[in-house]
């Protein structure tokens, strides 16, 4: 089942910007490539569901490539269990988006302060899940589109 259209925006523009209380991810698109911008926590992944959901997805088709978004706070911990949770929940329900993909992690957080956060079982198993580490930044990430 694909994602619902109140969900998703499509976009080819050459900033990809995801912004929320003074945290942003920008993904440069040189080649003006089709994104789709998912809204995940609130849309894809109803609040009365109280499931754990991170804010956005980006699928770039054309490189089969899918990145999870979570603006954050200072929880990374937290952060990092909100992205298994909706990778699990994409997975589960929307099989067809992550096949063949490869799966991405940003989170930006107003304050990088998480001690022993490699070491965590939640990194650790995201991580494998991933098959890289994610990209965690302090307020602002920007990343090229190969």
């Amino acid at each position: 089942m694909t994602f619902p259209a109140d969900c998703v925006q499509v976009i080819a523009g050459q900033r990809i910007v995801f912004k929320e209380n003074n945290r942003s991810f920008c993904l440069l698109n040189a080649q003006r490539v089709v994104i789709r911008k998912v809204h995940i926590d609130g849309c894809l992944i109803p609040q009365s569901d109280r499931q754990r959901a991170c804010d956005y997805g980006a699928w770039i088709d054309s490189q089969s490539k899918a990145y999870f978004i979570e603006l954050k706070g200072k929880n990374i911990q937290h952060a990092v269990r909100q992205i298994i949770a909706s990778i699990n929940f994409v997975q589960q329900n929307h099989m067809e988006e992550c096949e063949g993909k490869a799966l991405e992690a940003v989170i930006v957080s107003s304050k990088n302060h998480a001690p022993n956060l490699k070491q965590s079982p939640d990194y650790i198993k995201l991580k494998s899940m991933l098959h890289q580490k994610p990209h965690i930044k302090t307020n602002y990430l920007e990343l090229p589109l190969s």
